[in-house]
């Protein structure tokens, strides 16, 4: 119930964004599940989530599938990063601009990323680090822990007239 929790209001909090009410249907909400675990309980509870965000479809997709639009990019934590390791900063900050899906992939799904450098290896943790996830067009998207959810807020002519319905209802 947590979960259906977290997922409903990260996926309202996105709608607020947008300036879409609740009562306006739209189409699709996509979940990436960061393990498996995670995925079975989304599908349990999809249609829970469905009929409280009043979104035609939940996506959920295993962990084993990349979502190809969805862009992360990951920021050093200065704060916690200076203290454990204030020389190296610099040497931390380039080799972190250079992080691909798979460093912030193995950062989100172990917590430890143990990094290599010159002056002697590093390890990141998920406090050391900011995970961002950029929204893609058409799209809103948020992150929480390492819970991701990614929203269209295209409204199609018969969603529009469909939300105009409900609207009249009410």
């Amino acid at each position: 119930m947590q979960l259906a929790q977290q997922t409903s209001s990260m996926i309202l909090a996105l709608r607020r964004k947008a300036d879409k009410k609740v009562r306006q249907p739209l189409s699709k909400a996509v979940v990436p599940a960061p393990d498996s675990a995670t995925f079975d309980q989304l599908n349990y509870i999809a249609d829970l989530i469905k009929a409280e965000v009043n979104v035609k479809e939940l996506e959920i997709i295993p962990a084993e599938n990349d979502v190809e639009n969805l862009v992360k990019k990951i920021k050093p934590n200065f704060k916690t990063l200076g203290k454990k390791y204030g020389k190296q900063m610099k040497e931390i900050a380039q080799a972190m601009n250079s992080f691909g899906k798979h460093e912030i992939s193995e950062i989100e799904r172990n917590g430890v990323y143990v990094l290599s450098l010159p002056s002697g290896a590093v390890e990141l943790t998920t406090e050391d680090v900011e995970i961002i996830t950029e929204d893609m067009p058409g799209w809103l998207v948020a992150n929480e822990g390492k819970l991701t959810v990614a929203l269209d807020i295209t409204v199609t002519d018969s969603l529009l007239r469909e939300g105009i319905a409900r609207e009249l209802v009410n």
